[in-house]
């Protein structure tokens, strides 16, 4: 679990340690991206430098504003890892009116990894996520309704991380 406002940090620190086997701390990384501009521990990480601490280890990015959920899922499937910015307080305590529809409450920028999406028999679609923000963040479920109201809030920004390709040997 974060421990500032690090989110964005620790979300590239997650994947890194997925892809490369990297493990850093956050303290290291917070004042790594505080030095190179790309963090200010009262603010957090601002949206274009959320690949910055992948790119500075060799990870292969790219990102998008306006992407949609086949983004996401193209993606995963490739084996690529995905985080968004997001309204935590849309994921963290979703409210919905009498039909349904998610209420926007007070905007809380946020990071996550999404480690999948998953559909049940009756097309319900929820994803799945890693959030440093709460103690019981790991492949935490989310509502895809609630998921895109809260991604909505931050142009629905996304960082594709590149997974390296296996090595082979001729």
């Amino acid at each position: 679990q974060q421990t500032g406002q690090t989110c964005a940090l620790v979300a590239q620190m997650s994947v890194l340690e997925s892809i490369k086997g990297i493990q850093l701390s956050e303290n290291e990384v917070a004042q790594f991206a505080q030095d190179s501009g790309w963090f200010d521990p009262n603010y957090g990480t601002p949206t274009a430098h959320t690949d910055k601490i992948l790119q500075s280890y060799g990870v292969s990015t790219e990102s998008y504003y306006d992407a949609d959920l086949n983004m996401i899922a193209d993606a995963l499937e490739r084996g690529d890892k995905v985080l968004v910015a997001l309204d935590a307080n849309e994921i963290w305590s979703p409210v919905r009116d009498g039909a349904g529809n998610p209420i926007e409450q007070e905007d809380a920028g946020h990071v996550v990894w999404v480690t999948g999406i998953d559909q049940d028999e009756q097309g319900n679609i929820k994803l799945i996520i890693n959030d440093s923000g709460t103690p019981d963040g790991q492949m935490k479920v989310i509502d895809a309704v609630d998921f895109s109201n809260a991604w909505d809030d931050r142009s629905n920004f996304m960082v594709i991380a590149h997974n390296s390709p296996p090595s082979t040997i001729a």
